[in-house]
Parts: structure tokens; C-alpha cells; sequence
């Protein structure tokens, strides 16, 4: 099962920003839900190991996408723009994410 998130164009205002992000949350969940799924069905003895290396594949390209597009958009910059108090938070989310890209890329 391969989740679609389908792109449009970039956002014209700062909140339409966030649907496309808002929309990766919920297929990343999916797919991780669905993988779950299917590993609990591993200690069953079904399905194949081959089958859950497509999934992983998968959760790996969302998860990119995720992350590729959370950092175009910019709503890291504004939200510690407008509320500072943010920031520190919002520099341990970037850290977060770079850790989770050299996981994904390693």
C-alpha cells in the first residue's frame, strides 16, 4: 500500500502553508499504522519479510517529502517570528529533523 500525498503549487498566504503539512502528518501516520499492521503479522509468521521492505521504502520517501516540505514552507521562520518564545523550541524541532533525514538517508 503506497500512500499518495499529492503537491500543489506553493502557498500564496502563510496559513495555507501548513494544509500541505497537515496532510504529510496523516499519510505519515497511515503508513506507519499500516506497517505496524503488517510487522504485527510478522511474529504470526505472515507476511514475507519482502513484503515489508516496499512499506519501509515508502515511510521513508513520505517522511522525506514531509521534511523537504516543512522546511520550504517556512512556517518554522514565522512561528518564531510571531512568537518567540518559540524559538528554542523550534531550533530542537530542526535538530529533530536533521537527525531524522541522516537516519532516513543513512
Amino acid at each position: 500500500m503506497m500512500i499518495d500525498v499529492t503537491r500543489a503549487p506553493g502557498p500564496e498566504r502563510p496559513e495555507d502553508a501548513r494544509a500541505p503539512i497537515r496532510a504529510d502528518h496523516k499519510a505519515l501516520a497511515a503508513a506507519t499504522a499500516h506497517l505496524d499492521q503488517v510487522l504485527a503479522g510478522l511474529s504470526a509468521g505472515t507476511p514475507a519479510w519482502t513484503e515489508v521492505r516496499p512499506l519501509v521504502e515508502d515511510l521513508r520517501r513520505l517522511l522525506r517529502l514531509h521534511l523537504d516540505t516543512e522546511e520550504r514552507s517556512g512556517v518554522l521562520e514565522r512561528a518564531a517570528a510571531v512568537e518567540p518564545r518559540f524559538a528554542d523550541r523550534i531550533e530542537q524541532l530542526r535538530r529533530e529533523h536533521d537527525a531524522l533525514r541522516r537516519t532516513v538517508d543513512g
